[in-house]
């Protein structure tokens, strides 16, 4: 009996079903080899788009005449046989609806007809699957590469950027937020951002500054807030509300400014003003009292010689000895008001210091008070005035013999006087420190604030008036410099003397070292 050649309807249908079944697992083999690439961490777009190609070759019906290429923004990506064909099947790639490329699949030979020219149903859905299958990658790896992007900025920005969820819990915490407040963004991250930076707020006014930014308002407020070592820090915190695309409030971004050196800047600019103010007005009481003072003194004097009267002559002695003290006032207010046009000249540190000693040495030594001084011999020299320089050294060390005396009445072996220098840099310009220290009773937070203050002054009426420490306040903004104070109360004081080795000043003579 003759073989039927032709296939019965159930043969057919197995065969289609196998066939079927067939494309189905290259179907998935496909996906499969895709998803696996995309997973490692390491891996970028040009490398997806060149093993999808591999993957392409080996996922058609004609693998041995198969060839391949992904197209993204006019770079190909082609297997090695690559070659433009006749028989062409081809995808649109898009990224947030609009193409940018193609998946192109061809044979290099002619095939027989099947679904779609020489290719099945089956690898028309494929090509379709896996192009939007790559515009889907390439959308999250851009949204992700946006989000490494906009990362590596809130970690460069020099400003404290911290998010937390609406109740206050902390999802982030950059870099410069641990520099501020001293928390790793590992310790911080779950913790509420008010219990850890504990701002000098109310827990009543933390919570409507939480329901502000909740009901949609964005604002700036300065805060005093707490670093991990406890110390007091004032900042700007700018704060904003985030909200998911249905309108929820989702998070709350802040950035915190570190405002100490502005703070510290801002006083020292009002105390420089509130001096050029008290010194104009000290420069024109000081010439309005220096002249009838000296005819006060000299009629004083002319009595003194007419009259026999020894009580009468001890009145007239104390008018003059309280008329000098009067005019040694009116000499530091002078000083205090007057335009200096004295030559800056190179002077070493130590000569200052020496010559200063000459004239308050013996005072100390007759106190039972010991200098110790340490300044390297290679020290660079500073350009100044000499003269005024010395005169911020003397009052520094009057008020530490002072601080010392009070405390200790007589011999101790804490009751010393340290003077050190040394260079350091700043801004990139060399400059020279030097520090007088003393280990009184220290200076309280409340005097401390108004020790630059002109007339302002611990010591009795007798002993003081109050011009030494401003004048001296003057003399180094004049120069260019700072005079700057630290104390811990009932341990020691520390006056700093800061000044550019080169003070040039404005009008000022410059002398050149001998």
């Amino acid at each position: 009996m003759p073989e039927n050649v032709s296939q019965s309807p159930s043969r057919s249908n197995a065969d289609v079903a196998q066939q079927a079944l067939k494309e189905r697992v290259k179907e998935l083999q496909a996906f499969y080899g895709l998803s696996e690439v995309v997973e490692r961490e390491d891996v970028s777009l040009e490398e997806i788009y060149q093993t999808l190609a591999a993957i392409l070759l080996r996922s058609w019906k004609n693998e041995e005449i198969t060839c391949a290429r992904v197209v993204v923004g006019g770079r190909e990506f082609c297997t090695d046989n690559f070659a433009e064909s006749p028989w062409m099947q081809s995808a649109p790639v898009k990224v947030n609806g609009v193409v940018i490329g193609t998946i192109d699949v061809g044979y290099l030979e002619e095939s027989p007809e099947e679904d779609e020219g020489p290719f099945l149903i089956e690898e028309r859905r494929l090509i379709d699957s896996l192009a939007e299958r790559l515009g889907r990658i390439i959308e999250r790896k851009q949204a992700d590469e946006k989000l490494l992007f906009q990362a590596s900025l809130l970690e460069a920005v020099e400003q404290a950027v911290i998010v937390t969820k609406p109740d206050g819990q902390i999802i982030y915490w950059n870099s410069f937020a641990e520099k501020l407040y001293g928390w790793s963004a590992d310790e911080a991250i779950g913790k509420n951002i008010v219990g850890l930076t504990k701002p000098h707020v109310s827990e009543t006014r933390s919570k409507e500054i939480l329901e502000q930014i909740g009901a949609g308002h964005r604002g700036t407020n300065e805060y005093n807030i707490q670093h991990r070592d406890g110390a007091i820090i004032p900042v700007l915190v700018t704060h904003s509300p985030i909200y998911n695309d249905e309108g929820d409030l989702t998070a709350i971004i802040g950035a915190s400014v570190d405002l100490t050196e502005r703070k510290q800047m801002e006083a020292q600019s009002r105390n420089t003003q509130r001096l050029e103010s008290i010194g104009t007005l000290a420069g024109g009481v000081a010439h309005e009292i220096n002249n009838p003072l000296m005819g006060m003194m000299n009629y004083a004097e002319l009595v003194k010689d007419e009259v026999q009267d020894q009580k009468l002559v001890d009145y007239l002695t104390g008018i003059g000895t309280e008329g000098n003290r009067i005019a040694t006032i009116v000499r530091n207010l002078l000083s205090f008001s007057r335009q200096r046009g004295e030559s800056y000249r190179p002077t070493g540190v130590r000569d200052i210091i020496e010559k200063s000693l000459s004239l308050v040495g013996s005072t100390m030594r007759g106190d039972q008070i010991t200098i110790e001084i340490d300044i390297p011999e290679e020290l660079p020299q500073v350009k100044c005035n000499d003269q005024e320089i010395q005169q911020v050294v003397i009052n520094l060390l009057t008020n530490a013999h002072d601080a010392l005396n009070t405390r200790y009445s007589e011999y101790d072996e804490n009751k010393i006087i340290r003077i050190a220098a040394s260079a350091f840099e700043k801004d990139g310009e060399p400059w020279i420190r030097t520090t007088v220290e003393d280990h009184g009773s220290g200076i309280p937070e409340d005097v401390a604030a108004r020790i630059f203050d002109p007339f302002f002054s611990t010591k009795p009426r007798n002993e003081g008036t109050g011009l030494g420490l401003s004048i001296s306040f003057g003399i180094m903004s004049e120069h260019a410099g700072k005079l700057t104070m630290e104390s811990a109360l009932g341990e020691y004081t520390r006056f700093h003397m800061d000044l550019p080795q080169d003070a040039k000043r404005e009008g000022i003579p410059q002398e050149e070292a001998s």
